[in-house]
C-alpha cells in the first residue's frame, strides 16, 4: 500500500521526497485504513440491521422478537471483532511489525484453546441454536448455567 501512496504523491508533485515523507506515508496508510475499516464496520452494520428490521416485520411473536434480538446482537459483535483484528493486523503489517508470529500464535493458541474448552464451545453453539430453534430468546439465556443445564439432559 506504500507504493500507491508513494506514486500518488509523486504524480501530486512530490518527486523528492524528504526523508519524513515515509512517515507521512505510513500515517496516510494507517488512516486509510482505519476508515476503511470503519467503512466496512457500517456497511455491515446496516446489512445486519436491514435484516433484523425484515424479520422483526415478519414476526408478531414476542419470544421470536427476543430471539432475533439475541442473535442480531451476537452477529454484530462477532463482525465488529473479526473486523477490528483484521484492520490490526494490517496497520501493523503497515507500520512495519510482522505479523507471521502473531498469525502463528494465534494458530497454536487456537488450537489449546479449541481442546481445552471443547465442552464450553459446544454448549455456546447448543445455546446459539436452542435459542435459534426454540421459543427461548434473550430473557431465558440470561441465566446461562439453567440453560446449559437443560441442554445437556
Amino acid at each position: 500500500m506504500q507504493d500507491i501512496t508513494t506514486a500518488l504523491l509523486q504524480q501530486l508533485g512530490w518527486t523528492d521526497m524528504p526523508a519524513w515523507a515515509g512517515l507521512l506515508v505510513t500515517v496516510i496508510d494507517v488512516i486509510i485504513i482505519v476508515l476503511l475499516a470503519m467503512l466496512v464496520k457500517g456497511f455491515v452494520g446496516r446489512t445486519l440491521q436491514s435484516i433484523h428490521k425484515r424479520l422483526a416485520q415478519r414476526t408478531k411473536n414476542v419470544e421470536e422478537q427476543k430471539r432475533i434480538d439475541t442473535i442480531d446482537r451476537m452477529l454484530r459483535y462477532v463482525t465488529s471483532v473479526v473486523i477490528s483484528i483484521i484492520a490490526i493486523m494490517v496497520i501493523l503489517d503497515e507500520l512495519g511489525v510482522s505479523i507471521a508470529p502473531f498469525l502463528a500464535t494465534a494458530g497454536v493458541v487456537g488450537i489449546a484453546i479449541s481442546f481445552g474448552a471443547q465442552s464450553l464451545v459446544k454448549d455456546y453453539f447448543t445455546a446459539l441454536c436452542f435459542c435459534w430453534k426454540t421459543k427461548y430468546g434473550k430473557a431465558t439465556l440470561s441465566k446461562p448455567p439453567l440453560v446449559l443445564a437443560q441442554l445437556k439432559k
